[in-house]
């Protein structure tokens, strides 16, 4: 019987807490699945990324792990700090498919949710922004955020404000949902500002991956 493979990010001896670092240990856990040919525990402080994930056997929260993937200096490279997906894969030791990205499965239940929030905007170029970050970066303030929003309005863009920062009072959405979602809602309501010909645009769920954010965004299969 194959030992339990309990794979973790950390920052500091501590299990991380980001969603975009988080979210980059998916295609580590499908691959790392696949190549042992057996289901992965996922240690996380944001479970709900991982629910429904047909690769991962069991959420704890443990710093016992069997793969600890440290951010701490010097292994987090400059080089890296654009892709966290291959920085990861290097940690690890693996090799990834070519076409890999993060993924987060949503079930039917939750994928009506967001298309009902955004049934309204049916036809529309619609745009998912959250700017809660934890990323000390004067490119993410709001003041440098805000010209770019007024530019993507100009262009005709619905603009759905997303996340757990009160920006309400700094900007005027189309649609806000700022305090009001779980991030599994979050993530269908962006997941639905990608149809239609649209785009989603996030900071912080999406800003270290090198693919369009709405692609990360799988249906549960009902065999899995």
């Amino acid at each position: 019987m194959n030992e339990d493979i309990v794979i973790g990010a950390t920052v500091h001896g501590g299990i991380i807490y980001s969603i975009g670092d988080t979210l980059c240990l998916t295609p580590i856990i499908e691959a790392l699945s696949k190549q042992k040919n057996q289901l992965i525990t996922v240690s996380t402080s944001i479970p709900e990324l991982f629910y429904n994930n047909p690769y991962v056997k069991e959420i704890v929260n443990t710093n016992n792990l069997t793969i600890d993937i440290s951010h701490s200096l010097p292994y987090y490279s400059v080089e890296y700090s654009s892709n966290v997906v291959e920085f990861y894969a290097e940690r690890v030791g693996i090799t990834l498919p070519k076409e890999h990205k993060p993924k987060i499965y949503l079930d039917d239940d939750e994928l009506e949710y967001g298309r009902n929030q955004l049934r309204e905007y049916e036809g529309f170029k619609r745009i998912a922004v959250c700017m809660t970050t934890s990323a000390d970066c004067k490119n993410l303030r709001y003041e440098n955020i805000s010209p770019l929003l007024n530019r993507l309005k100009d262009l005709g863009y619905k603009l759905i404000g997303i996340g757990k920062e009160n920006f309400d009072n700094h900007y005027d959405w189309d649609k806000s949902f700022i305090n009001q979602t779980t991030i599994r809602e979050a993530c269908s309501i962006i997941k639905f500002c990608h149809l239609y010909g649209s785009r989603c645009w996030t900071i912080s769920y999406c800003r270290s991956i090198r693919c369009p954010p709405s692609n990360i965004f799988q249906k549960q299969s009902i065999s899995q």
